[in-house]
């Protein structure tokens, strides 16, 4: 599954920006709606 800044990922979690990629995955922020933040 490509990811992508704006996309939704579960019912809490909106994409916000890619911070990086290695051989085991990719590090995102994204806005936690429950919460009212940004986590990583």
């Amino acid at each position: 599954m490509e990811l992508v800044a704006g996309q939704q990922i579960d019912a809490h979690l909106t994409l916000r920006e890619r911070l990086g990629a290695g051989g085991l995955g990719e590090i995102w922020t994204a806005d936690h709606a429950r919460l009212g933040a940004e986590v990583a």
